[in-house]
């Protein structure tokens, strides 16, 4: 069907998308301006913007933009200075290359990171741990010193009691061992 004379017809869903990409080909052209030529604006040709969204639909932004980036370093080391962004296509294939290198490595060094966290995190849980152990034993022995001297000033109390010493020296540190030292005494009270 087509539309009457005055009403518009419906444009095509792809035209936001059209105009993104646009957008993002004349940031990706300035970008490489500002890098080679230290240029804040620039007026980007047709065939430019082309190269860019070209790049930009074959890669994604973000290895285009490492294109530039790479390009601009090699560039430098050779004394080359592409004055259109045509001239930097010729990195295409190495950027791409170096891109994934450096997105390994990046991904190895979050790894190792991780490993890293990880190893302080378990460090960290056994140092806690020792650290209440260690509370935990001086507990003990300071309530088995206690048990010790309680149970010396009862048979000073009752010099007639047939309790013999070797009961605090049997098995000390058994679970059950503190239990009946303690029922002994209650018993002796």
């Amino acid at each position: 069907m087509h539309p009457k004379v005055g009403e518009r017809g419906a444009e095509p869903q792809s035209t936001a998308a059209t105009n993104a990409l646009t957008v993002q080909a004349k940031e990706l052209v300035a970008h490489f301006f500002k890098r080679f030529h230290n240029v804040e604006t620039s007026y980007p040709t047709s065939k430019a913007i082309n190269q860019a969204i070209s790049l930009i639909t074959q890669y994604g932004i973000d290895q285009a933009r490492h294109i530039v980036d790479f390009a601009h370093t090699v560039a430098q080391e050779s004394n080359y200075k592409p004055q259109t962004f045509g001239g930097i296509l010729q990195y295409t294939s190495r950027a791409l290359a170096d891109y994934e290198h450096a997105k390994q490595r990046s991904q190895t060094a979050a790894r190792e990171r991780e490993e890293r966290r990880r190893l302080r995190a378990e460090e960290e849980l056994t140092r806690q741990y020792e650290d209440y152990r260690g509370q935990e034993i001086d507990r003990l022995r300071a309530s088995q010193t206690f048990l010790k001297t309680r149970f010396q000033q009862l048979l000073d109390c009752h010099p007639g009691a047939h309790i013999e010493e070797h009961f605090f020296l049997h098995r000390e540190g058994s679970l059950g061992h503190g239990r009946r030292v303690h029922q002994r005494l209650q018993d002796l009270v």
